[in-house]
């Protein structure tokens, strides 16, 4: 039984080799912070909690601590917490247009309600998840996902719905309000601006949505800080018009990733999604392709939506495949459980 499995082992790992040197490997496929992108198909590792809009005579923000993930009497509170699994369907309040899940995910998370009803000062308006990360070299990167709905209700801009994104420390004080830092509310009325869209239509209000985007945040100066990535939402003060965002995120490390092979004659590096750049070769592209030339340096400047800046360099080395298992007691006529321990150096370079 044991050299079943390791002739089973060893032919993946020769697929492996393969792929690496036939393909390009992109940047950052999985996260370095445990069920960030909700893989698990729940709320594992993240917070929740939910309230009002904080306005007098309104309750106060995240008053309830968890998720509301179905309606909860007597007051009626409607959900303001949901997973969402692939495929997924388009978001009637965008005209169909938008669809749920970004593409490649298996979960996404919705926070907020998608519609308000009676009684309207018991409706949970206001929804909050944060994720904390202890940040090391390898989560030095925090990308995360989000597709926004807001509908106008021709308000004020306090008492419009809105989204947040912040950085904070434990007692939810923002810790950059420059680079970490986020906040939209909804337009209130005219063409959508630039990255939105309009849908119009809807009962009680046009809809300002924005597509999938995604940001990439530096977390270098945290380096040895715990942290929390906190997504917030809320519908109009005055409980008649809606606000909910699509999330997902990951970790990562703040590295370029090369795909170089031996005998091949060009590179491929690939920097962290989340950014707009700009590489030593002027190009602009997430991705260059490059001369095969040992030992080249290159250097990629990320601009977060933010405007803040970090570089990153490295330099060119082959591409390396790391074979490995470990195996448990092998008893006569007992199956064995092999573990894969292979890994591929892309051999990433920290800044």
């Amino acid at each position: 039984m044991k050299k079943i499995y390791a002739g089973i082992f060893y032919f993946l790992a020769f697929s492996l080799i393969l792929i690496a040197s036939s393909s390009t490997v992109l940047a950052q496929p999985f996260t370095t912070c445990e069920n960030s992108n909700f893989n698990l198909g729940d709320f594992t590792k993240w917070q929740g909690c939910y309230g009002h809009f904080g306005a007098p005579n309104h309750g106060f923000p995240c008053s309830d601590s968890g998720f509301l993930l179905k309606p909860k009497p007597p007051d009626y509170l409607k959900p303001l917490h949901r997973l969402i699994e692939a495929p997924g369907w388009s978001d009637a309040n965008t005209c169909d247009s938008l669809v749920m899940i970004f593409p490649g995910e298996d979960f996404v998370a919705r926070l907020g309600d998608t519609s308000y009803s009676s009684p309207s000062w018991a409706t949970g308006k206001e929804a909050e998840m944060k994720y904390e990360v202890t940040v090391t070299n390898s989560t030095y990167l925090f990308i995360y996902r989000y597709a926004v709905v807001l509908q106008t209700g021709g308000h004020s801009p306090n008492m419009q719905p809105d989204f947040q994104v912040m950085i904070t420390d434990a007692d939810g004080i923002v810790l950059d309000s420059t680079c970490g830092y986020y906040y939209i509310t909804a337009q209130t009325s005219g063409p959508p601006i630039n990255g939105w869209h309009l849908c119009t239509g809807i009962a009680n209000g046009d809809v300002y949505w924005k597509d999938w985007t995604t940001v990439g945040m530096d977390l270098t100066s945290y380096f040895g800080q715990t942290i929390f990535i906190t997504f917030k939402v809320r519908g109009c003060y005055y409980d008649t018009h809606f606000g909910y965002a699509y999330i997902s995120a990951y970790c990562g490390y703040l590295m370029l990733q090369i795909a170089l092979c031996e005998g091949q004659d060009s590179a491929v590096l690939t920097a962290p999604p989340g950014f707009t750049y700009l590489w030593s070769t002027g190009d602009t592209t997430q991705s260059i392709t490059v001369p095969s030339q040992q030992g080249a340096n290159y250097s990629c400047q990320l601009t977060a939506i933010n405007g803040c800046q970090v570089t990153i360099s490295v330099t060119l080395s082959y591409t390396e495949v790391h074979a490995g298992f470990t195996y448990g007691s092998a008893c006569a006529g007992q199956p064995v459980q092999f573990t894969d321990t292979t890994w591929v150096s892309q051999n990433w370079v920290e800044d």
